[in-house]
């Protein structure tokens, strides 16, 4: 019986050593590419970083459209599907957000006709986005913002700069927030198009439908 266990265990040590040999002497049958995915910001037609504008509010006029184009490229080897988010926020001399003024304030205009709005995870700061179409290397998205405008009712928000009614000193009044930046940032990310439904639910936690054409909808 021992020696069968000793035949029995040469022959296993013999198959496992035939198996590494051969694995080592073919390495080239297993070996995986992997494609990259990639995707870049265009902000009125230059490659730009995540925060698009950043301007003094007392340099902007209320009312005004500024144009403000920003598209996605998928700068990398696969087809992909697209994600923007937009936050849009009020900043101090400090550089730190403000909330006692709101970003309802701020208004940025999206392309609807190509690109889908999440209400669900839209907030007054945050404007999330997901591109219809899937996008090969090398191209681009249409614009997802077209413009911004600053309210003109943020002339109404006012602090004192004297207080005292009764010293016989007219009050005035300055706009409360001269002294804030309007800020502007972009989020991007990308999912493969290759079993598109299930990576977007991966990857964004969100179910989709993709139709036969490959256009993008939220269930």
């Amino acid at each position: 019986m021992r020696n069968k266990k000793v035949i029995c265990l040469a022959m296993l040590i013999l198959v496992i050593f035939g198996i590494v040999s051969h694995l080592n002497n073919n390495s080239n049958i297993y070996a995986i590419e992997v494609s990259n995915i990639g995707v870049s910001l265009i902000e009125n037609g230059e490659l730009c970083r995540g925060v698009l504008f950043s301007k003094q509010i007392n340099q902007l006029k209320p009312g005004k459209i500024y144009q403000e184009e920003i598209m996605a490229q998928n700068s990398g080897e696969i087809e992909i599907y697209v994600r923007v988010i937009i936050y849009k926020y009020f900043k101090n001399q400090a550089g730190e957000k403000v909330i006692d003024i709101s970003p309802q304030f701020i208004g940025v205009g999206v392309n609807e006709e190509n690109w889908v709005i999440d209400g669900r995870a839209t907030t007054e700061e945050r404007i999330v986005c997901y591109y219809k179409y899937p996008i090969a290397p090398g191209e681009e998205t249409t614009a997802v913002t077209t413009m911004l405008q600053i309210s003109p009712e943020i002339n109404n928000i006012y602090k004192l700069v004297n207080e005292n009614k009764n010293s016989g000193i007219s009050i005035t009044t300055v706009p409360k927030c001269n002294d804030y930046k309007v800020q502007i940032e972009i989020k991007i990310d990308a999912v493969q198009s290759h079993n598109a439904q299930d990576a977007i639910k991966s990857a964004w936690g969100v179910d989709v439908n993709i139709d036969s054409q490959g256009t993008l909808s939220l269930k």
